[in-house]
């Protein structure tokens, strides 16, 4: 399981919270990915599982969770590694537009040139946003674009933990669906090892 966690401030010092996002691979379909996303705020979810698309009927497997598919690969994966090498701010959406994330430098003044030397430094702050399409909610029956965005400020060490953590499971993830003989026989030649 992949999650991201941000610390916040409390009234109690004694009290830790924490928003965090979970992504994990569900399943692989027809040549689609599916994922499960989880915000959450202090492990609970952010949003009712009463007004989204019936999670049990989607593969839902914790109250709160969004869903998203996409077809043949993993296209997040690429997304964070090219962040996480040149700062460049990137922009993810499945093909199905249920959900996006967008990743970018975050800074209370001028953001400095992006320096790969200082990236894990904690003053390279991360700014990670959720959109989430309004198609993920009950009797919505098309994509429209309406969105509802839940903002997450992190480390640059936290981002590279998460994009890690979410590369080993679906490494795992594509060989326990056979992904790569997959797209092989499909005609998708560019090497994995290139793009994540």
């Amino acid at each position: 399981m992949a999650k991201l966690v941000t610390e916040l401030n409390s009234a109690s010092d004694r009290v830790q919270r924490c928003l965090s996002l979970e992504i994990t691979y569900r399943t692989f379909e027809f040549g689609w990915v599916f994922y499960n996303i989880f915000p959450s705020f202090d492990d609970q979810p952010i949003l009712n599982d009463a007004v989204l698309k019936n999670s049990a009927d989607r593969g839902g497997t914790k109250p709160g969770s969004l869903h998203a598919n996409e077809d043949e690969f993993c296209s997040l994966l690429p997304d964070m590694r090219r962040f996480l090498e040149n700062g460049e701010t990137v922009f993810w959406m499945p093909v199905e537009a249920d959900v996006a994330l967008e990743i970018k430098r975050w800074s209370f003044g001028d953001i400095e040139p992006f320096d790969p030397s200082r990236a894990d430094q904690d003053q390279s702050n991360v700014e990670l946003i959720l959109d989430i399409d309004h198609y993920q909610f009950r009797d919505v029956t098309a994509y429209g674009g309406g969105m509802i965005k839940i903002v997450y400020l992190c480390s640059w060490t936290a981002l590279r933990q998460f994009y890690r953590d979410l590369r080993a499971e679906f490494l795992t993830f594509r060989d326990a669906n056979d992904i790569t003989a997959y797209n092989v026989a499909r005609g998708f030649d560019r090497p994995e090892h290139d793009w994540f």
